[in-house]
């Protein structure tokens, strides 16, 4: 997980710089949009007078810069999110057990094995059952309510 965390920082920087740098090329080339504008509104036909490409070039390179920021700013958001996770899973212990100093498990915490240490194939203890009857009802009610189902069906 903490390789995928960096991964999206990584990721996240370079989506930031390629939206920088369109950015910063659409404002160095803002005399061609414009021109290229004006030529528009000439092939149109369109009134000049009420429509000024310099105002609408401003507009949609406002309009393109506060779009990335915010943009820019979720996927920050969203990497720091995935990269705190990230660390924070790292700090979670991943064995349940804890090792001993010498670099043996210990025994289980199951009592019986408390006592005579790790089991052996000669000497371990099963663990306790379970009988799926936690509230102790009898077998032969359970039986004899299934016939009761099965013969009212």
């Amino acid at each position: 997980m903490r390789r995928l965390s960096i991964g999206v920082v990584v990721l996240t920087v370079f989506i930031l710089i390629l939206y920088l740098t369109d950015l910063s090329v659409d404002i160095a080339t803002r005399e061609k949009l414009v021109d290229s504008c004006n030529r528009i509104i000439e092939e149109e036909q369109l009134d000049s007078d009420t429509i000024s490409c310099k105002r609408v070039v401003k507009i949609y390179l406002i309009r393109e810069g506060i779009f990335m920021f915010l943009f820019g700013m979720i996927q920050v958001y969203f990497s720091r999110v995935v990269f705190r996770f990230a660390r924070s899973m790292s700090s979670i212990s991943q064995y349940p057990y804890p090792l001993s100093k010498d670099g043996d498990d210990l025994p289980p915490t199951y009592f019986v094995y408390a006592s005579q240490g790790v089991p052996t194939a000669d000497n371990w203890v099963p663990p306790p059952t379970y009988n799926g009857n936690p509230n102790n009802i009898a077998v032969t009610s359970d039986t004899k309510y299934a016939e009761n189902a099965v013969n009212h069906a």
